[in-house]
Parts: C-alpha cells; structure tokens; sequence
C-alpha cells in the first residue's frame, strides 16, 4: 500500500510494507523513527460505510466479513468483536485495532 492509504503508522515496521521502500532501508534506518499514534484517524466500525472501510487498506480483505458481522451482532461492542472473523489472526488484529474505534 501507499504510505498515504493508511494516514498514520501505529508502528516503525509498517514502513516494511510501504511500496518501493527496501528492507535494507528499512533495516538501516528503523532505529531513527519513530511513532506518536495521536494523528491516527480512526474509523468507526458500527457506523462506516462499505466505501470508509474499503478505503483502510489493512480492512479491503475483510470489509464483506466484518460488515456481515456487524449485521448479525447489531453493533460492535468492542474492536476484539473483529476477532469473530476467520480471516483475523493476531498479527492481523494487532495491525487494524489502532485505526479502530466502536463510539
């Protein structure tokens, strides 16, 4: 994904996934950086649209399960809820929890 996509890092090692950045790089310089989480933007999963989470790079997989999900539960009342979602494994979770919230 574009660095851009995701509006803040929650992390130094989401710099891996950003396209064009070589691990090298990364490697050489992940000391130098780090992360304040008080710019990240978080999405509302009771109330988003399909289009707001479809636009979280980190949710594109996941955005027709966790919308079922959403459906059947009536309202989220937790962000661990997200857990009920096969395709969500821990280092999954950890990845989208902090672009989160359910109020």
């Amino acid at each position: 994904f574009r660095s851009t996509d995701l509006g803040c890092f929650s992390a130094v090692s989401q710099l891996k996934e950003v396209y064009g950045f070589p691990d090298s790089t990364y490697y050489q310089l992940k000391d130098r950086f780090f992360v304040s989480s008080g710019g990240i933007k978080k999405i509302n999963i009771n109330t988003a649209s399909r289009g707001e989470l479809y636009r979280q790079p980190y949710l594109r997989p996941i955005v027709k399960e966790l919308l079922r999900l959403r459906e059947r539960l009536g309202r989220f009342e937790d962000i661990a809820d997200l857990r009920q979602i096969p395709l969500i494994n821990d280092e999954k979770y950890r990845k989208i929890a902090p672009y989160l919230s359910v109020h």
